[in-house]
């Protein structure tokens, strides 16, 4: 059973690891939409329309972390609420 939960654990942490990335890759686009549509290169139609798919992107990615440390008998996510 031990040698299960290890395995969990390690699969988990991957898959956070993962989400990070993931995360940095959004931020990263996000960061060069504000600067194309402060050059000019992107209209703000353009520019929204990218950055709320952006956010939401973000927002699912983090929600699904939340669920996986919330709901993961083994992880320590949890705060005191």
């Amino acid at each position: 059973m031990g040698m299960r939960n290890a395995i969990d654990a390690i699969s988990m942490i991957h898959t956070i690891e993962a989400s990070g990335q993931n995360i940095l890759d959004i931020m990263i686009r996000m960061r060069g939409l504000g600067v194309q549509a402060a050059s000019g290169t992107l209209d703000f139609p353009g520019f929204a329309r990218h950055f709320l798919a952006s956010k939401n992107s973000l927002f699912h990615i983090v929600l699904g972390i939340y669920r996986l440390c919330d709901y993961d008998a083994l992880s320590d996510c949890r705060t005191s609420r």
